[in-house]
């Protein structure tokens, strides 16, 4: 249990914020203007209790170009993350990139500094984290980061770069909106918890049975069975308690043509345990 908390905690969600929290409206940099996108705060929030640390990567080019300050964007940031905190969210921080394009930038995006300084401070986990944006930059930097999937929604500039047509989009997945990506990025999670907890269901197995490992190499394939049948099957419970047919049925198809001969010997190695 201790392992699945801490691994969670080294796990995030980059998002990008104009287009992706927040309505898209050009170079903005008036708090008053700030709409959160309906179902925003609703699906961080349940990122965040799934134990996704959230963090926003946005790049100001309007800094850059002279047209509004930095303490112009910090204000904007201040009410998104005010309007987000009646739903319970939190950011751990928020990384912006102020140049213009052609300016020389270290987090510019689509360059994924901004990730690795985050993995630095926070000791994440950049392969089992994701990265949410609206445009073709955003879905650059977590790949250029190592992200476990770039997500493009289909809100602020996301439907203009769907229709794009640019063959890359073959990597990412596109959903609608945050919400919708919230419930990817979750049903993902479950899918990934049920495979690790086959995996250490028949690790334990083997260790609990060492004797029955050594004396009998086959032994093995069967746990792999066990295995596979198990995360194959989402619906199939595991438990060590297998029902005779059930053995039988594994050594049939990994083990010898006769399953009762290698079954009756298991038995007497493994104990009560492996009865009905």
């Amino acid at each position: 249990m201790l392992y699945i908390v801490l691994l969670n905690q080294t796990r995030a969600i980059f998002l990008d914020r104009d287009g992706t929290l927040i309505q898209e409206k050009e170079y903005l940099h008036r708090p008053e203007e700030v709409a959160v996108l309906p179902g925003a705060g609703a699906a961080l929030r349940r990122l965040q209790e799934a134990g996704f640390r959230l963090f926003i990567v946005s790049n100001q080019s309007g800094v850059g170009r002279g047209w509004f300050t930095l303490d112009d964007v910090a204000k904007v940031n201040a009410r998104l993350a005010a309007d987000l905190a009646r739903d319970g969210v939190r950011f751990d921080k928020i990384y912006i990139a102020p140049e213009a394009p052609g300016q020389p930038s270290r987090g510019r995006k689509p360059s994924p500094q901004f990730l690795f300084d985050a993995r630095d401070e926070f000791g994440l986990r950049l392969e089992e984290s994701y990265f949410v944006g609206d445009k073709m930059m955003d879905l650059e930097c977590g790949w250029n980061g190592g992200a476990k999937k770039s997500i493009l929604v289909r809100t602020g500039y996301g439907r203009e770069a769907e229709k794009s047509g640019d063959a890359r989009l073959v990597a990412a997945v596109i959903v609608d909106d945050l919400p919708a990506a919230a419930g990817w990025i979750l049903a993902r999670k479950r899918e990934d918890t049920r495979m690790e907890d086959g995996k250490a269901s028949c690790h334990q197995l083997g260790r609990v049975h060492p004797a029955a490992q050594s004396r009998w190499t086959s032994f093995s394939l069967d746990l792999m069975a066990c295995w596979r049948s198990h995360v194959t099957d989402p619906r199939q419970e595991w438990s060590p308690r297998l029902s005779r047919t059930k053995m039988k049925s594994h050594w049939h198809t990994v083990g010898p043509s006769n399953p009762s001969a290698p079954f009756s010997r298991m038995s007497s190695l493994l104990g009560s345990p492996w009865s009905l």
